[in-house]
């Protein structure tokens, strides 16, 4: 058995999956959630063949070394889905419920600004939170992310991972995970940044500029 082939499923569609796992994120109806915003022309998606490349969840843990190895050599699109509750309430006796993500339209390992490909020329990355409340950014053109997706110390999407990244507002949209894989933070950044990789797709897009930390339940990456 290959490494990480314990956290893939067997078939790996989203028909057999999402009744095979408790804690699935992408269901049909998040999946006609995405399909509001998501490009639905892009030669480079298919979403009759979404494939599960890789799953997380403190039950069925997934090393972040075998996430590295995993998708060091995958070269197509992606989808990356987390779920989990949110940490920085008020409220600690009333968990709420997150969902954000990112359609990644370049290598994981890739500067998106090295990547002139006309097939990401226009968009190389859309970030969102389609729970509590949908918001969408879209890559604003002409100011794509320096730093790949896959880092040494986690996941950044907009921002390099730092352990600060994850306590401390930097005014931009972004979303890191650490290399445990159990936490996270979305933030919502000023919108009328210049420096900002994304820019809120509206009606989605408007919320106010803040730092969002959840404790990571699951984590989804499928292949588009």
């Amino acid at each position: 058995m290959a490494p990480g082939e314990e956290h893939r499923h067997p078939t790996n569609s989203l028909l057999n999956y999402s009744t095979d796992h408790n804690d699935a994120i992408l269901t049909y109806p998040v999946l006609a959630q995405l399909h509001t915003f998501f490009p639905q022309r892009s030669e480079d998606i298919n979403w009759k063949t979404l494939r599960l490349l890789q799953f997380h969840s403190k039950s069925n843990p997934l090393g972040f070394s075998t996430l590295q190895s995993a998708m060091q050599n995958y070269h197509e699109p992606t989808l990356l889905l987390i779920s989990g509750y949110q940490t920085n309430g008020h409220d600690t006796s009333a968990k709420t419920y997150v969902v954000v993500g990112a359609l990644i339209n370049c290598p994981w390992t890739k500067k998106e600004m090295d990547d002139t490909s006309e097939s990401t020329r226009h968009w190389k990355t859309i970030l969102f939170q389609l729970a509590p409340v949908q918001q969408v950014y879209a890559t604003r053109e002409g100011n794509h992310s320096y730093m790949p997706v896959l880092q040494s110390n986690g996941i950044g999407i907009g921002r390099e991972v730092k352990d600060l990244s994850l306590e401390t507002e930097t005014g931009t949209t972004g979303l890191v995970v650490d290399s445990r894989l159990e936490k996270a933070a979305f933030e919502h950044g000023k919108p009328n940044s210049r420096r900002a990789q994304f820019e809120g797709v509206c009606p989605f897009g408007t919320a106010k500029a803040e730092v969002m930390k959840m404790e990571i339940s699951a984590l989804e990456v499928w292949g588009c």
